[in-house]
């Protein structure tokens, strides 16, 4: 979450204006956050991101790439 401040100030949605997908549709940049999101969460395509546990907090370690240390995983 840390990281989509720094990609929206280097233009992640700077063009979305310009191109608008049909009514009905999620916005372009929704679409836009969402991919960027699960580029950062390593999830490799949508057809994933069906199974991922949805708020689930203990998953976010797993997404930095830190392992949890004994004591934690106990608790």
């Amino acid at each position: 979450m840390l990281a989509l401040p720094a990609l929206m100030a280097v233009g992640l949605l700077r063009h979305s204006e310009e191109y608008a997908l049909p009514p009905g549709f999620y916005g372009l940049s929704s679409v836009m956050v969402l991919l960027a999101l699960m580029a950062l969460a390593r999830i490799a395509s949508i057809e994933q991101l069906r199974y991922q546990a949805a708020g689930n907090g203990e998953t976010c370690w797993d997404w930095t790439g830190f392992r949890k240390c004994a004591r934690c995983a106990r608790n």
